[in-house]
């Protein structure tokens, strides 16, 4: 028979999942097993209990009708896992899709909602939501960058304390429409870790997708390396990393 603090040792390291199924045992009866453990704390603590809807024959058994819910530190530090595929969802995802000549889809998420809006090259939509989380990452507590959609206009706004930022989405019926006249179609609150690695992710992908020549042929603009390398830049200086050579390295 395993020892608690056996368990306890590799749950520190491993996915729940992972050190249940090693000792064919259930992960959802580990967790309540370990719960509260003087060994553990933080490993796997009751987050709540909640009442469940009465069950005539939960009763007529005289059994507690609570059910006990726990946090999973290896789902919050990495997000949820997509059933699907078997890999674990980001906190935040950020998708640039070229759908047309001039014209882009911009597709973000976290782990409760999405939105998606759409950009026209007339203004340098791109280079201006990168400029703006670099200006975040370096410290400043509220910036701004909008995407027309000719006339419709779509306003992102970041605000930072610490290192939280919480984002706003606005869809306006212009560009110079009044923030309290849009309408918040998606928000989000984030590490400012998280928000600066989903971006430069986004744009990275979208250069090895298209190319940089290609992109300019579709978009109608310069793909912004210089915007993306500023970025990557910063959150590199602000974690302190310090790059073996002068060639970017991916995040």
């Amino acid at each position: 028979m395993i020892r608690s603090t056996r368990l306890v040792g590799l749950l520190k390291t491993k996915a729940p999942k992972l050190v249940a199924a090693a000792f064919g045992m259930d992960p959802h009866a580990t967790l309540i097993h370990l719960a509260g453990h003087p060994a553990a704390p933080g490993v796997c603590p009751i987050v709540e209990r909640r009442p469940v809807p009465e069950n005539p024959l939960v009763i007529s058994l005289a059994m507690p009708q609570t059910l006990m819910y726990f946090r999973d530190p290896w789902r919050s530090a990495q997000g949820t896992l997509d059933r699907r595929t078997g890999t674990r969802m980001a906190l935040l995802r950020l998708d640039w899709v070229l759908s047309g000549q001039g014209w882009a889809h911009c597709i973000v998420s976290d782990r409760h909602t999405e939105a998606e809006v759409t950009a026209s090259y007339i203004t340098a939509a791109p280079e201006e939501f990168l400029t703006a989380v670099t200006r975040l990452v370096v410290g400043e507590t509220e910036c701004r960058a909008q995407f027309e959609a000719e006339p419709t206009a779509f306003r992102w706004i970041f605000y930072r304390e610490g290192t939280n930022v919480w984002i706003r989405l606005l869809e306006l019926a212009h560009g110079s429409a009044h923030d309290n006249t849009g309408s918040e179609i998606w928000s989000t609150q984030q590490d400012i870790d998280v928000v600066a690695r989903a971006v430069i992710r986004c744009f990275d992908e979208v250069v090895r997708e298209y190319g940089e020549s290609p992109y300019r042929g579709k978009w109608g603009e310069h793909f912004p390396s210089t915007e993306l390398e500023a970025l990557r830049t910063a959150w590199r200086e602000r974690r302190g990393d310090r790059p073996a050579s002068s060639t970017p390295s991916k995040p």
